[in-house]
């Protein structure tokens, strides 16, 4: 009973601050309807290619039985656990998919994929296992366990000032994958090591908040780096579609090469949240579901009819195949 008590405190402090939160909630709605300030509601619906994407991922690489994720809080469940690592894996997928649309497939054998910005609360999120359960879940999405039909590894490079210092300098592997913490911008480290840029063929970065005042100013500075770089994807995602079209209002501003591909609804986003985010409804602590969209930008020096084609490759439906470097 000693050892529950803590639990059930931090259970009772977590009610209480979402009981302020929507207070405070319908506080600013009442104070907004007072002026005559429009404040609608941002919609966050399951879409059917959500719910396919997460039956493909259970099926293919958690070996669940169909009948079992007749179950929704099941494959809610699983959308939450997953949504990190299956989204960075994702964005390698549409990496290569624009690449040998563009014909522009990464130099050398590896291939580098820089996080940027990865947290406590998603990527390193303890209760959902922690910085090992997302490497090994990253490796079975890109490379599996036959390492003998992989054609090309990667390197993942985790890069933020919310790294855990514990983690920072950490490297390790697993199979053809090998992964990278560091504790830091990425433009600050790049300067650090006496670098105008450090190399890197995709850069992902979840539920960024470009915009977001406390954080613009530091993305502003990474964003603007990416000029340096001739042939790399950039994806971004947001807890809601506004998010994902305000993160590529910024890095079409501060980097003009850039050519958008997509700023959508994203499959891989977590199934767990309210539907809708609203003032004097959902408490303001609320953003949206994690990774629920993205943007993806492609800097390369090509022309537009290829990106155009890269476009129509890219809204294909079709079923997904993991790993998805073999």
């Amino acid at each position: 009973s000693v050892l529950a008590r803590p639990a059930a405190q931090s259970a009772e402090l977590k009610q209480l601050a979402e009981a302020w939160s929507l207070l405070l909630s319908r506080v600013q709605a009442e104070a907004l309807d007072r002026v005559g300030v429009p404040h609608p509601p941002v919609l966050l619906p399951v879409t059917r290619e959500q719910s396919d994407f997460w039956h493909c991922l259970a099926t293919d690489i958690e070996y669940l039985p169909a009948q079992e994720l007749e179950d929704p809080e099941l494959l809610s469940a699983i959308s939450e656990e997953w949504t990190a690592a299956a989204t960075i894996a994702e964005a390698v997928r549409m990496f290569l998919l624009a690449s040998t649309e563009l014909g522009s497939r990464p130099a050398c054998d590896i291939l580098r994929v820089a996080v940027l910005g990865p947290s406590p609360s998603l990527e390193y999120n303890p209760t959902l296992g922690g910085v090992e359960a997302l490497e090994q879940k990253l490796a079975l999405a890109l490379v599996g366990n036959n390492e003998d039909e992989v054609a090309l590894r990667v390197h993942l490079h985790l890069c933020g000032p919310e790294v855990p210092e514990a983690l920072h300098g950490r490297r390790s592997s697993k199979g053809s994958c090998s992964f990278q913490h560091s504790r830091a911008l990425w433009h600050e480290m790049c300067k650090a090591e006496g670098k105008a840029w450090t190399p890197a063929d995709v850069f992902v970065a979840l539920n960024a908040g470009t915009s977001v005042r406390e954080h613009a100013a530091e993305w502003k500075d990474t964003i603007s780096l990416f000029c340096f770089y001739e042939t790399c994807l950039l994806f971004y995602t947001g807890y809601t579609l506004p998010e994902a079209e305000d993160t590529w209002r910024d890095i079409s501003q501060l980097c003009p090469k850039a050519v958008r591909l997509n700023c959508k609804v994203n499959p891989s986003s977590t199934l767990q949240g309210f539907d809708r985010v609203e003032l004097g409804v959902t408490p303001c602590s609320y953003p949206g579901k994690a990774n629920y969209a993205y943007c993806c930008a492609w800097l390369a020096p090509v022309c537009f009819s290829r990106v155009e084609e890269s476009q129509r490759c890219q809204s294909r439906s079709g079923r997904l195949d993991w790993p998805i470097l073999t």
